[in-house]
């Protein structure tokens, strides 16, 4: 192979693992986001369980659409608090979930509050693992696991255009 022949080739793959680094950049913001937002969901699921439980009262409970809007108050060492978070990670997009959160938490009802003894404005009324820590930090490791893909591959150019058709 001639100068110009090898001088190609490493233009060839210099740009195609240029490429694929900055394709593996939005899967590396993005896996780093959603794991950690999954596991900062799961870590504060996971303390809510020892949070003390204070007596309140769900003051309205409604379905907007496909959400809910459940809204309590409570009162921690006479400090009167309003909140509206019914579990770590909530999500209201689905219609079917949001009856389920309605029925259970009537307006009139009262509740036990699990509150936060450090930030006693951060409560909740079910202290369980949400399925949304879940599905992020498992969404999240998958994007990682591709940026990684991208990030070590020695493909060149011609590699990548070939393996598109």
């Amino acid at each position: 192979m001639n100068r110009f022949g090898r001088a190609l080739e490493r233009v060839d793959g210099c740009l195609g693992r240029t490429l694929l680094r900055l394709f593996a950049l939005p899967f590396l913001a993005g896996g780093l986001l959603a794991a950690y937002h999954g596991v900062e969901q799961a870590w504060t699921a996971w303390s809510a369980r020892g949070w003390p439980a204070v007596q309140g009262e769900i003051v309205r409970s409604a379905l907007k659409g496909r959400a809910f809007d459940v809204r309590y108050h409570y009162a921690v060492d006479g400090q009167p608090f309003e909140s509206h978070r019914v579990h770590v990670g909530q999500f209201s997009g689905l219609e079917g979930y949001a009856r389920g959160i309605v029925s259970r938490h009537p307006a009139g009802s009262r509740v036990a509050v699990f509150y936060d003894p450090a930030h006693p404005s951060s409560a909740v009324l079910e202290h369980r693992m949400p399925w949304t820590s879940v599905l992020l930090t498992a969404m999240g490791l998958t994007l990682l696991a591709a940026a990684w893909a991208c990030l070590t591959s020695r493909a060149g150019l011609s590699d990548l255009m070939s393996h598109s058709h």
